[in-house]
């Protein structure tokens, strides 16, 4: 993620003290793929290699598996063709860790290693294997392998795809201090579109149920607005379940602040205000879609099935938040969580858990 500054960090609640999450009132419903326990079971065993090399301590690869991260694309494409959910609960594996392995304050403080990560990560697009230095940009590098043959038969969606991940890489390479104390609402939530993989996850879409949406998303912008509601729907989730362990660790890029200060609201008013406007943006999905389904293209079966798909993206991000321990806690017990009162709590990072583990630093 990009970095952020904001004058009132100091005034953050501590930890311990108690903010409610409120229910978001989201009506669409989540589904998981038919094999996804079973693809999640299979990565645990066949990426963990990739992981214990990037994190090299077993906690923190236990740790990081606990998070369940594949169950992401479960739940956000249950449609996927079966022959391809493989490659797509891997790619959430991918994305997470190669988010972890950029926004490391040693990283982000190191532009000599950023462009380092650049460059491992641009090979693996261009189908050059990465240095073994680089275990997540070389676990990309073999997923990608699978995904670009499979599109090889649609190159639009192909070339978009890549130019996603693409602009992704450069998002993290060259981070940018946002300043929470003067960033609009608006223009936040659009350059959140790429922070939270927004434009990378929104494009997988296609690859997983086999359409090319390109020339109707240029010319539909009511199909537009359901993309763009699914992706804002990914940060406005985020946000709304990332804030309690984001403020032990300081971190202010979260849209609480940005009402708050525009609002004038108590953060309590400001988390409240955040879920309203989580179901107010499926509210204006759902309008978009239905404008579709009144248009011309309403017959057209593979909009019907993108649109269903895009839903999903929306519900099942929603869906992961309750119950992934990367959000609730490495000590969480239950099945979900939507909402009740929760302590600001100490969420170590995964890097922490790998310098603890290890007993020293790791390594820059």
């Amino acid at each position: 993620m990009p970095k952020s500054n904001l004058k009132s960090l100091d005034s953050m609640p501590k930890q311990g003290e108690m903010i409610y999450i409120p229910e978001t009132g989201m009506t669409l419903k989540p589904e998981l793929h038919p094999d996804s326990d079973l693809i999640e079971k299979r990565l645990a065993i066949d990426d963990r290699p990739y992981i214990m090399d990037f994190f090299k301590s077993q906690k923190a690869t236990n740790t990081y598996i606990a998070q369940r991260i594949p169950a992401w694309g479960g739940l956000c494409y249950p449609h996927a063709l079966k022959d391809r959910i493989y490659s797509i609960q891997q790619m959430m594996n991918v994305a997470t860790l190669m988010d972890e392995e950029f926004t490391t304050p040693s990283t982000q403080s190191n532009d000599k290693k950023l462009e380092t990560l650049r460059k491992a990560y641009f090979s693996a697009l261009d189908g050059i294997s990465p240095p073994p230095s680089t275990p997540i940009a070389r676990m990309l590098f073999h997923n990608l392998e699978y995904i670009k043959e499979s599109l090889n038969s649609r190159p639009q969606v192909q070339q978009r795809l890549l130019n996603a991940i693409r602009n992704q890489i450069n998002s993290l390479a060259k981070p940018i201090v946002r300043n929470i104390d003067v960033l609009p609402y608006d223009r936040y939530m659009e350059l959140r579109r790429i922070d939270v993989f927004g434009e990378w996850t929104a494009t997988l879409t296609e690859y997983a149920i086999d359409v090319d949406m390109t020339e109707h998303l240029e010319n539909s912008s009511s199909l537009r607005k359901v993309r763009i509601a699914a992706i804002d729907s990914i940060t406005l989730a985020n946000d709304l379940f990332s804030f309690r362990k984001e403020i032990p660790a300081k971190d202010s890029l979260n849209a609480i602040w940005i009402l708050m200060r525009d609002k004038k609201l108590e953060i309590q008013q400001a988390i409240n205000l955040l879920a309203s406007l989580f179901f107010e943006n499926e509210v204006a999905l759902i309008n978009s879609r239905n404008d579709v389904l009144g248009s011309k293209l309403g017959t057209n079966q593979e909009v019907c099935a993108y649109m269903t798909e895009l839903e999903h993206l929306h519900s099942g991000n929603a869906e992961f938040h309750t119950f992934s321990t990367r959000y609730q806690g490495i000590d969480f017990q239950g099945e979900r969580f939507t909402s009740g009162e929760v302590p600001i709590g100490d969420f170590p990072t995964l890097q922490e858990i790998a310098a603890n583990d290890t007993g020293k630093r790791r390594p820059d």
